[in-house]
């Protein structure tokens, strides 16, 4: 005769567990705990250690992440955050701050007419790829829309009518500030000879700034000069806060 197999009946979808303190109304093991020591399934758990990254917020533990994290939110870390694996973004809007300005293939020239005197360069003629930051090559600047480092590089093709020196600087807000990091000289040897000047550095960005490019000449005393920058191309990437 075959023996018949016993058929187990969950007395409760709650468990009880025994505890010493003698109050076994605690660690209750639950769907969704309530309290601070009930016992949380792991269906509940996985759900939201997962979400809690799909939310705004600002986090201040330590964090190491070495699988694939997506972020749906806007995240502030108070404390450093190591990477074990590749940082990747995707989507439109996502990524670090950036953005340029640029022209290609220009003829107007810039004139300078008073020697040791900063001009705004106004020939750019259009916005690069952005993202938190707004190109506006009509009024020839980019502006700032995040506090914080910024890595800046503009990089240019200039010539001019006869032999000069010139000075060319990135400053903000309609020239009020200059950065000496942020600085390269070219002089124009023969005629109409195309040259390049590349500027690189790190500056310390306030939301609203306005980023430009400036020319100075440095020779050639009271009689007007002028330049041709053929090509140039003004950026920025956000590299810190």
């Amino acid at each position: 005769m075959k023996r018949a197999t016993p058929k187990v009946v969950p007395i409760s979808t709650e468990m009880i567990m025994p505890n010493n303190s003698g109050d076994h109304v605690r660690s209750i093991k639950r769907d969704s705990p309530t309290n601070d020591w009930d016992l949380a399934n792991k269906g509940y758990v996985d759900f939201e250690v997962s979400n809690v990254f799909n939310q705004s917020g600002t986090y201040s533990g330590n964090f190491t992440f070495t699988g694939t994290i997506s972020y749906q939110g806007n995240a502030s870390y108070t404390n450093p955050v190591e990477y074990n694996d590749n940082l990747t973004f995707s989507g439109s809007g996502s990524g670090l701050p950036f953005g340029s300005i640029y022209a290609h293939g220009n003829a107007t020239t810039t004139t300078l007419a008073l020697q040791d005197t900063f001009y705004q360069v106004t020939i750019f003629d259009t916005n690069g790829d952005s993202n938190v930051s707004t190109p506006d090559h009509t009024n020839d600047h980019i502006t700032i829309d995040q506090t914080g480092q910024y890595l800046i590089t503009c990089s240019m093709a200039v010539k001019s009518g006869a032999p000069n020196a010139y000075d060319f600087h990135i400053k903000t807000n309609n020239g009020t500030n200059d950065f000496l990091n942020l600085t390269t000289h070219r002089t124009t040897s023969n005629a109409n000879a195309l040259g390049c000047a590349t500027i690189m550095g790190i500056a310390d960005l306030t939301a609203n700034d306005t980023l430009e490019l400036w020319v100075q000449r440095t020779d050639g005393g009271a009689v007007s000069k002028s330049i041709t920058i053929q090509a140039v191309c003004l950026s920025i990437v956000n590299i810190g806060g």
